[in-house]
């Protein structure tokens, strides 16, 4: 299970929550949090983002304890690793084989794309990718990048009443 943006940590211990993380096999997988727990890297912020406000939204989202929140709210869920960096950039330190689960919550195209195209080829037949930002007005442009690289692999996103954007990894 991996989350690329990982904020305070709300969706992954819900998930870890509804499928009992500790008493099913969780000495067998690992769910990896990545986040840089400092809000937005604005040196991937492209120039039509920037253009849209993107920076702004986000000023002072993020407090300087976000990651200690987050060790705190699993330090009781065995197998979380949490990796504090950005994406693309530490996406070389992340040591991951297959992947059932991948949520992608960035704000920024770019990080999005880049995640999205890391980690799909390792994303398991049936496995999922959640789109956090997928179908809301004002992230066009991660929903282009991230329907570039779905069709590139032959998949399609499905759009959520959410507003999120969802893609199963077809079997065969």
């Amino acid at each position: 299970f991996v989350e690329c943006g990982v904020s305070y940590g709300l969706l992954s211990k819900r998930i870890t929550e509804y499928v009992s993380w500790n008493e099913t096999q969780a000495d067998k997988r690992k769910f990896f949090l990545i986040d840089t727990f400092e809000g937005l890297d604005e040196t991937l912020v492209t120039e039509a983002e920037k253009k849209e406000g993107l920076p702004d939204r986000f000023q002072g989202k993020y407090p300087k304890d976000t990651i200690y929140r987050v060790r705190d709210t699993f330090s009781n869920v065995k197998g979380v690793e949490i990796i504090k960096g950005a994406v693309p950039g530490i996406l070389s330190e992340v040591q991951i084989q297959k992947v059932a689960f991948l949520s992608i919550d960035m704000n920024c195209a770019t990080p999005e794309k880049e995640a999205l195209e890391f980690f799909y080829p390792k994303l398991v037949p049936g496995g999922m990718v959640l789109f956090d930002d997928y179908g809301h007005r004002g992230h066009h442009l991660q929903k282009a990048l991230a329907d570039e690289v779905a069709a590139k692999n032959g998949n399609a996103i499905l759009t959520l009443p959410t507003g999120q954007g969802l893609l199963i990894k077809p079997y065969g």
